[in-house]
């Protein structure tokens, strides 16, 4: 299975999806996303994360795990980590590394990410937004079903979407231990068990919701109070600077 950006058949010309407002829109959370990931390549291997989710804390469990603790943190009042960040930040990048990790799994990837050593100057978080979250984004803004809007509308205050958080949150935990389960036992081979996964991948599905509810709380809770509490020292001037350029 190829990831495919595109949601209409070849030789249509209506509904393309438009990139670029799908990256301004969801701009405060993807770019707190990149902040996270531009530490963790300075403190790990850079894509250690995507090139061997088993040995780097960040298989489809690990995510979802990660995402609950950084949740549960913010939730009741623990806004900045041990690290120097927000909570919120490790939550955009943990609900990231989740849905990439997720399609990568389903479309039996390996692939590798390699680092070119080439410095993105003017846009260093280029680097680091995967088109597994672009095409997560997609499906619900360029929808191939009509009441995937409609169904799938988020609540827009912050205490309802941050209720809605924690219960969709815990569901997507309750239901991967069981999605677990069945792939294991998997035969990726099977014709029948090929088309299971098509849907799954091609349908509007619970972490498809997931990561956009986390990104759109993000867009709602963050401001210059929360960025006054980051730890200068201990996320160094860059990431700090790049904080304020870019989120702040």
């Amino acid at each position: 299975m190829i990831l495919d950006l595109s949601v209409n058949p070849i030789g249509s010309i209506k509904n393309k999806p438009n990139i670029i407002n799908i990256l301004d829109k969801y701009r405060t959370g993807l770019n707190m996303l990149s902040v996270i990931h531009m530490a963790g390549a300075k403190k790990y291997e850079l894509y250690s994360w995507i090139n061997r989710p088993e040995q780097s804390n960040s298989t489809i469990t690990d995510n979802l795990n990660a995402l609950y603790r950084h949740f549960s943190a913010h939730s009741m009042g623990k806004f900045i980590d041990e690290e120097g960040f927000p909570h919120i930040f490790h939550l955009c990048c943990r609900a990231g590394m989740l849905i990439t990790t997720f399609y990568r799994v389903l479309q039996q990837i390996s692939y590798q990410y390699t680092d070119t050593g080439f410095e993105y100057r003017l846009h260093p978080q280029s680097k680091f937004i995967t088109p597994e979250e672009i095409y997560s984004l997609i499906k619900y803004e360029y929808p191939l079903k009509e009441d995937i809007q409609e169904k799938y509308n988020l609540p827009t205050d912050e205490v309802s979407l941050r209720s809605f958080l924690n219960t969709h949150l815990l569901a997507c935990m309750f239901d991967y231990a069981k999605f677990q389960r069945n792939i294991k036992m998997m035969d990726f081979k099977n014709k029948k068990n090929k088309e299971l996964l098509n849907e799954v991948f091609e349908d509007y599905n619970d972490l498809d919701v997931l990561f956009r509810a986390i990104l759109c709380y993000a867009e709602i809770v963050y401001d210059e109070d929360m960025f006054k509490l980051i730890d200068r020292k201990k996320v160094g001037v860059d990431l700090w600077m790049f904080t304020d350029e870019y989120i702040n």
